[in-house]
C-alpha cells in the first residue's frame, strides 16, 4: 500500500485507512511500522550513550574491568606490545599473560593485587643483556610474579622491595628461572608476608634468594633449587616467624645462612632442605 497523497483535504477519508482528527490526517500505523520505528530509535539511544560516554575500543574493553569489577586478562604482545605498558594498564585484581620471547625491558610493579604470569616458563625471557642493572621490580603489595625466566641483569633478577616505614605487605615469586644476574638471584627487603617458591636460582655472585630488613617476616622460602651461587639463601636482619624448609643447594659456597638478627629473636625456621654440596 502507498502513503496518503500529499493535500490530502481535511475532513475527507485519506487511502489505506487513515483518518482525519482535528483537521490533521494521521495514518494507522501497522504492526511492522510500529516494529522498524523502536528498533530505529533503540539504534539512536546506543550512539548517543557511545558518543556521550567515549566508548572504549576493543582493546581497551580487554584490558579494563567490566561494570561489575571483574578482574581482566591483559596478554603482551597482544593488548600491549611491553610488559611494562600492561603493567601500567593494570587495576588491582587484573592478570597480566605474558607471552613467548625474549623481553629487553625493566618492568616496574606498581599497582596491588596483579598477577604477571609468563604463559611458558621457558620461553618468556626478561633479558637483561649484562647492560640493566634488574629484571623486575615489584612495589606494590599482595602481587605475583610466576613462571618466566629472568636472566643476565648486572644486581638482581627479581627485587621486592618496600621501606622502613611502610613495609610491603604480601608478595609471590613462584616456577621463576632467575639465573646470571650479577649479585642476587630473588632479593626481598622490607616487605613481609611473602612466599618465595619452586623456583630454579643459579649463577649470582652473592645470594640465589635474599631476604633481609624485616621483623617480623612472616614469609617463607620452599621448594626451590639454588645452584652455583655463593650463597644459596641468606637472611639478613630477618625477624621472627621466617621459614625456610625444603629447598635444595648444589655446588654453593654456603647452602643457607642467617645473620644480623636481634638477639632476643628465636632465629629462623631452617627445616627439610637439602644441601648436599654446601658446607655447613
Amino acid at each position: 500500500t502507498s502513503p496518503a497523497p500529499a493535500g490530502t483535504p481535511t475532513g475527507t477519508p485519506a487511502e489505506d485507512g487513515a483518518t482525519t482528527d482535528g483537521g490533521t490526517a494521521r495514518r494507522r500505523a501497522g504492526p511492522a511500522a510500529i516494529l522498524t520505528a523502536v528498533a530505529a530509535l533503540l539504534t539512536l539511544i546506543t550512539l548517543i550513550t557511545l558518543v556521550g560516554c567515549g566508548a572504549l575500543s576493543p582493546r581497551e574493553r580487554d584490558i579494563r574491568p567490566g561494570p561489575t569489577g571483574q578482574a581482566a586478562v591483559i596478554t603482551v604482545p597482544g593488548d600491549t606490545p611491553s610488559i611494562q605498558a600492561a603493567l601500567d594498564a593494570a587495576v588491582p585484581g587484573d592478570l597480566v599473560l605474558v607471552g613467548p620471547g625474549v623481553y629487553r625491558e625493566s618492568p616496574v610493579l606498581r599497582t596491588p593485587r596483579v598477577v604477571l604470569r609468563g604463559s611458558d616458563r621457558g620461553a618468556v625471557i626478561i633479558d637483561g643483556e649484562q647492560r640493566r642493572a634488574t629484571g623486575i621490580t615489584v612495589l606494590a603489595e599482595e602481587t605475583a610474579v610466576e613462571n618466566l625466566t629472568l636472566r643476565g641483569h648486572t644486581t638482581a633478577g627479581l627485587t621486592v622491595t618496600g621501606t622502613a616505614e611502610h613495609p610491603l605487605l604480601g608478595y609471590r615469586a613462584s616456577y621463576l628461572t632467575v639465573h646470571d644476574n650479577g649479585r642476587h638471584g630473588i632479593r626481598v627487603v622490607r616487605a613481609r608476608r611473602g612466599v618465595i617458591e619452586h623456583s630454579h636460582v643459579s649463577g649470582h655472585g652473592h645470594a640465589g634468594i635474599r631476604v633481609e630488613e624485616c621483623d617480623p617476616c612472616e614469609s617463607v622460602v620452599r621448594d626451590n633449587i639454588t645452584e652455583a651461587n655463593t650463597i644459596g639463601i641468606e637472611l639478613l636482619a630477618t625477624g621472627h616467624p621466617m621459614t625456610v624448609r625444603g629447598n635444595t643447594g648444589e655446588r654453593n659456597t654456603a647452602g643457607v645462612r642467617a645473620r644480623h638478627r636481634k638477639a632476643d629473636d628465636p632465629g629462623p625456621i631452617i627445616l627439610g632442605n637439602i644441601l648436599p654440596d654446601s658446607p655447613p
